[in-house]
Parts: C-alpha cells; sequence; structure tokens
C-alpha cells in the first residue's frame, strides 16, 4: 500500500502501519509490535538499508541510517520520518 509522499499532518498510526508493512516484507515476519527492537527480530544492516531505500520511496523521506540505528523500532522509525515531513513542510 504506497503511500505516496505523505503530508506533516499525516496520522501517526497510518505512517506506524505502513513501516510495520515494510519490516514484515524485509524480516519475513507477521507479528511485529511498535516497540520491538529491529536487531532483536533478526535485523541487521543490510535490511536496515533495504527498510531505508523502502521509507524513502514510500514516504519521500530520507531516514539516515543513523537515526534508524538510534530509534530501532517501529514506532521510533515512524516519528523520525512524521518529523522529517513536519520539518518540510
Amino acid at each position: 500500500m504506497p503511500l505516496g509522499r505523505i503530508e506533516p499532518t499525516a496520522a501517526r498510526a497510518d505512517i506506524e502501519r505502513a513501516v510495520t508493512e515494510i519490516w514484515s516484507d524485509q524480516l519475513g515476519l507477521t507479528d511485529i509490535g511498535p516497540q520491538e527492537d529491529f536487531f532483536d527480530l533478526g535485523g541487521h544492516s543490510l535490511h536496515a538499508v533495504e527498510i531505508t531505500s523502502r521509507i524513502e520511496q514510500t514516504f519521500g523521506v530520507d531516514i539516515s541510517l543513523r537515526a534508524f540505528y538510534e530509534a530501532p523500532t517501529v514506532s521510533g522509525v515512524a516519528e523520525g520520518i512524521a518529523s522529517v515531513a513536519g520539518n518540510r513542510g
């Protein structure tokens, strides 16, 4: 479900759902909670690169690997996306 470029007012829950879908696709998991750690779920650096690329394609925002590593949860990544999108407007 590509969301295209998001508006700063996009609902956080919608962002989290889309991020969860991206993680599920990349990690091959079906039940990922918003606070589960990416690395505890079996994620590694190549997954992180692929996920940040999909985030850029889906949302039109660039989340750095550093930011991803500093908040490696669905909730943390969604917050980063919302923050970057909010700073563009």
